[in-house]
């Protein structure tokens, strides 16, 4: 990656950030609601690494984080309503101690 198109970080809250590439997610889909609610129930996972899924179907959303590949979910948070686009969404967060949070998308890893 070179330093023009390194992404930006902005900080959501707390040690938390997001890189350019989610918060454009973010305002393109106008789901600002999940990235804030991946990040707060981050708080209570110990995992360096999170792997947060937005399922939808229909107006249905299941929002859940694993660890790892193949690994039981960490937590799972069901929407009874949304508007985002039906389909699998992926966001992580890596939790870099002593530093900050961060959620990317993963092709910005």
């Amino acid at each position: 990656m070179t330093q023009l198109d390194a992404p930006s970080f902005y900080r959501l809250f707390g040690n938390i950030s997001i890189t350019s590439g989610v918060r454009e997610f973010a305002d393109r889909h106008e789901c600002h609601w999940w990235v804030t609610d991946l990040a707060a129930y981050s708080l209570d996972i110990e995992a360096n690494f999170q792997v947060w899924q937005l399922e939808v179907q229909g107006s249905y959303g299941r929002m859940s984080c694993v660890s790892d590949a193949g690994q039981p979910p960490l937590k799972v948070v069901d929407r009874i309503l949304t508007d985002m686009v039906e389909g699998v969404h992926s966001l992580w967060l890596i939790r870099n101690p002593g530093v900050r949070d961060l959620i990317l998308l993963p092709d910005e890893y």
